[in-house]
């Protein structure tokens, strides 16, 4: 009994360990991407309303992240594809 409960208590642990590395990565990377966001606002290649709307965008993927609802991997694919998008709203492609 005092095996199982010991090997319990250390995945729990494992997992709660790795959940907080994952929401710490997507956390910085929100973080780094609406900062290229205001970049482009304050030099005028993007509009407040683009940035609005990335920012919306990632302020939710980081919420699922951190409600447990949305895998690290997920996550991160969705960044990707918005960090695409904040390069070609920069870019004006």
């Amino acid at each position: 009994m005092n095996k199982l409960f010991l090997v319990a208590v250390a995945t729990f642990i494992t997992a709660m360990t790795c959940n907080t590395f994952a929401q710490n990565e997507v956390d910085q990377r929100v973080q780094n991407q609406d900062a290229r966001v205001q970049q482009g606002v304050n030099n005028g290649t993007m509009t407040q309303g683009q940035a609005n709307r990335v920012e919306a965008k990632d302020q939710r993927i980081e919420n699922r992240v951190n409600n447990g609802t949305e895998s690290k991997r997920a996550a991160n694919r969705q960044l990707n594809r918005q960090s695409r998008k904040i390069y070609r709203e920069k870019h004006g492609n």
